[in-house]
């Protein structure tokens, strides 16, 4: 098991906007985190008690011989199975559906997309049938559903399914599927296991896919198996949280349940202890920073490793993972695997401690591809065994560095934290200066928007010296630079833009160290909502990408059990600029310095021409408001000693209706 330092959640209530979409989640105060579902893995999710679990998108599934199943296609009563039979205090919250959640179909909230979604498929739909405000649960809620009397002759099974579940605020949810040997009589808690994604989904582009479930169910029909099995899915939710919330919120979509006979050989990545089902390092140091694109001055060694699971019914022998390295055209170049050549037994874990694989560094700049698979003495050879395989890649550059992997997860943004002055921030080590130079010297800077981004709201982008951060306390020194753009039509259509770091030509520079790269957004009170691209292909490390909650006026490493901020992509670009991309580059900023200051700072705007000033407080008010002229690109000096030390909106208002509002810090 992956060993992880303690954690201390900070647990903070959900609050929803449009679409009653919550937008909160319980946010980490620590260096690392919990393990998260990826809906676009194989992964295992062990449960309570003997159960094993695993999820996917509908690419990987298992291919095995099926005892039983349902798809509703008759609804619960006329199953040709029997009867299915819901209970509970809220029974009425479990149903027969054929699209979704009623109030959230026109925004693209179902149907499941299950292959037989169209002839209906079971629903526990708490959104429509909640007496709650969506997306908050007062009250107690109970609701299961029972299937008839299943006759499972056999042990080496699995119980597969597809589902949807949305929730809020990662509670400690209640929602379960049991399993009962004696016909319903008894359902054993070591026959119980979760379902929920830990990774909230409460975006369409989540939605959009069916996660796909499969459990290792052999240990609890040992012996044979057994003539009187029952399966219960079961959300039933009452205990509150602190704030007097339950867990039972939006819904629950099923649909598509298989009970197959286990393949022979199969081994299966999983999450472990915290630790995920893929993983890559750098440098052998797994405290760094992992770039999924980087420059050649900075290459550095890589290694691979992942957790694994034998999902079949036989013993594995010989166990190892293996990657293979492919060019941009897909030539193979060569492989790495660990060395463990482990024995697997069926049910059993090997983790990253086991399957570490040698060390590859890239030879030149391209693009490479990394095939991680599972092998095994009976997985190699075997005709009728199952390899199991993702795929991942990453780029050598001249000049570009990020965070992400190019895999777009979701977006992070205003919505999440804070209409106006909520942030995001990487944290890259440069190592070497830029070539000719003693200085690491950069041009550009470049943000990936989803196209959730509305024109008209501004970014602030700073960069500081990462020594002396703390979440509470912010940057130990002040920003090494500071601009203000206002986002256009490019941002407003999900573009990759380019924001001009150099002065008049000559590029940003700073010594060699590591940096903080950080995006300030305002979105006018939420009018011009701005949204980032998130990567989620690997958990990223300690602070090497943290997040600002306005609200709660401090920064934060991410959310619990989540990916939801993960690896934004935010893009530095330094000498040499060779990168080959055609966008235009965003020079039309206004520039402050210092920030933060003791109360003399100055801004330089793009154009000339009478500006008004406001110097806003963090309850709005305007504390100081003034005028002045400038000629355009001259230094315009602000004295503001006389305000109260803190942080404040600069809303800076001009003709044309020009409109840019920027973060300043008095100290």
């Amino acid at each position: 098991m992956k060993k992880l330092a303690t954690v201390v959640a900070l647990a903070v209530a959900c609050s929803a906007v449009a679409q009653n979409v919550p937008t909160e989640q319980n946010k980490l105060d620590s260096r690392t985190r919990p393990g998260t579902a990826k809906p676009y893995l194989d992964e295992d999710y062990p449960g309570a008690g003997q159960a094993k679990a695993a999820s996917s998108i509908s690419k990987g599934k298992t291919s095995a011989a099926v005892v039983w199943s349902e798809d509703f296609g008759a609804g619960f009563t006329g199953s040709p199975n029997g009867a299915w039979t819901v209970s509970g205090a809220n029974s009425n919250l479990v149903m027969y559906d054929m699209d979704g959640p009623n109030n959230l179909i026109s925004s693209g909230w179902g149907p499941l997309p299950s292959p037989t979604s169209s002839n209906g498929f079971a629903i526990f739909d708490w959104y429509d049938n909640i007496p709650d405000v969506a997306g908050f649960a007062t009250s107690p809620a109970e609701g299961k559903l029972t299937s008839p009397v299943i006759n499972v002759n056999k042990s080496d099974v699995f119980l597969s399914f597809y589902q949807q579940l949305f929730h809020c605020c990662n509670l400690d949810l209640e929602v379960f599927v049991e399993i009962s040997t004696d016909g319903g009589a008894t359902w054993p808690a070591a026959n119980r296991f979760k379902t929920n994604v830990t990774d909230r989904n409460d975006r369409h582009w989540d939605l959009g896919y069916g996660y796909y479930f499969e459990y290792d169910i052999s240990s609890i029909l040992a012996n044979g198996g057994s003539n009187n099995v029952k399966i219960r899915f079961n959300w039933t939710s009452t205990s509150p949280d602190a704030n007097g919330q339950y867990s039972n919120n939006y819904f629950w979509m099923i649909d598509d349940i298989k009970i197959s006979d286990l393949p022979r050989h199969k081994a299966k990545f999983t999450d472990a202890g915290g630790a995920p089902a893929h993983d890559i390092i750098f440098d052998n140091n797994s405290s760094k920073t992992k770039t999924g694109i980087f420059t050649m001055d900075e290459v550095k060694p890589i290694t691979f490793d992942s957790n694994v699971y034998n999902f079949g019914a036989d013993d594995q022998t010989g166990v190892d993972l293996k990657v293979e390295i492919f060019d941009a055209s897909g030539t193979y170049m060569t492989s790495v695997q660990s060395n463990n050549s482990s024995t697997l037994v069926k049910g059993d874990t090997l983790d990253f401690d086991d399957l570490t694989t040698s060390a590859w560094t890239p030879p030149a700049v391209g693009t490479y591809g990394f095939v991680y698979t599972v092998i095994s003495d009976s997985i190699s050879v075997s005709a009728n065994a199952e390899a199991v395989r993702d795929t991942f890649v990453i780029r050598a550059t001249d000049s570009l560095t990020s965070i992400d992997f190019g895999t777009f997860g979701n977006s992070v943004g205003t919505a999440e934290l804070g209409d106006d002055g909520s942030a995001m921030a990487v944290r890259y080590n440069f190592d070497k200066p830029s070539p000719g130079s003693s200085m690491v010297e950069f041009t550009d800077l470049i943000i990936d928007y989803s196209t959730a981004t509305v024109a008209g709201g501004d970014i602030q982008i700073e960069v500081y010296d990462s020594t002396g951060f703390s979440y509470t306390g912010g940057f130990g020194s002040g920003a090494l630079l500071s601009r203000v753009y206002t986002l256009g039509t490019a941002e407003d259509n999900g573009a990759v833009v380019r924001y001009d770091l150099t002065n008049n030509g000559v590029p940003f520079a700073v010594p060699p160290g590591s940096y903080y790269f950080v995006v300030f957004m305002f979105s006018n009170t939420g009018n011009n909502r701005i949204a980032i691209a998130n990567d989620k292909s690997f958990p990223a490390r300690g602070t090497s990408s943290i997040m600002f909650d306005v609200d709660a006026g401090r920064w934060y490493n991410g959310y619990v059990d989540s990916e939801t901020f993960n690896a934004p992509f935010i893009k530095t670009v330094r000498i040499p600029a060779t990168i080959g991309l055609d966008d235009q580059v965003r020079t039309d900023y206004l520039s402050i310095f210092p920030n933060p200051s003791r109360g003399i700072t100055n801004i330089e705007l793009d154009r000339g021409g009478d500006f008004e000033l406001q110097l806003i407080n963090t309850i709005g008010q305007v504390v100081d408001s003034r005028t002045i002229s400038t000629n355009g690109n001259e230094k315009i000096e602000l004295d503001y000693s006389a305000v109260t030390k803190g942080a404040y909106l600069l809303k800076v208002s001009g003709d044309n209706n020009y409109s840019r509002t920027a973060r300043i810090v008095i100290q």
